[in-house]
């Protein structure tokens, strides 16, 4: 069986009655189809109360939501609130002669989960208010690596058209209220990853190109990593 541990979701627990939920505030990463909201792992939940401001999507998304009943075939619950999710394959370094193809933006992992299914991540960035421009987001796994064998190499890419604030821009003083901070959600599938052997713990690196300011207020582009494992066994 495989088993894929990075950060756990967090549900916190709640008075059980007939009345209220018996547990609040779940939230995960997951695929809603129909009326079924699917987790990594494949318990299917089925949804029978919306109180998200929207109705909800289908498609894979991050979901707050309350667990109203448990059953022995399945878990009722009603949603909370959504956010859609970027569902994508990774692609491979081999194909780009520079990784700049896929833009040099500044991008930041806040939060990360690795499932039996995909590579999950709360990503942060910055774009300009009621702009059209699209922001592209890639994971990019070095299948170019020497130790691609002992560790499994990613990198995030963005590319904001031009369109995001830059550690120059902050020494520059230039002025960035034009620019919004936002938060959103990218899910890679394990299936466009290579695959790991039965019995192997793999280290996963995910780098990205993000700033950090030094004691002197000055800005610096830094690469920062994080680092999980894929427990296969």
């Amino acid at each position: 069986m495989k088993k894929y541990l990075f950060i756990a979701a967090l549900a916190l627990l709640s008075g059980c009655s007939k009345n209220y939920p018996v547990i609040t505030n779940a939230r995960a990463f997951g695929t809603i189809s129909g009326t079924s909201f699917i987790l990594d792992g494949g318990q299917e939940l089925s949804i029978v109360d919306n109180q998200a401001e929207e109705e909800y999507p289908q498609g894979r998304v991050f979901m707050y939501y309350d667990i109203m009943t448990i059953k022995d075939n399945g878990q009722d619950i009603r949603v909370r609130s959504w956010s859609k999710a970027l569902d994508k394959d990774a692609v491979k370094s081999s194909d780009y002669q520079d990784l700049s193809e896929l833009g040099d933006a500044p991008i930041k992992v806040t939060s990360g989960l690795i499932s039996r299914k995909y590579v999950n991540l709360e990503i942060s960035l910055t774009a300009k208010k009621e702009s059209g421009t699209k922001h592209v987001v890639n994971l990019v796994w070095d299948d170019t690596a020497a130790d691609q064998a002992d560790t499994l190499r990613l990198y995030l890419k963005h590319d904001s058209g031009g369109e995001s604030v830059t550690a120059g821009m902050l020494n520059d003083g230039t002025d960035t209220s034009e620019y919004v901070a936002a938060t959103t959600f990218a899910c890679f599938p394990m299936s466009s990853l290579p695959e790991v052997d039965n019995g192997v713990t793999l280290p996963v690196k995910i780098s990205f190109d993000w700033y950090e300011q030094d004691d002197s207020g000055k800005w610096t582009p830094v690469t920062q990593k994080i680092i999980g494992y894929i427990v296969k066994d």
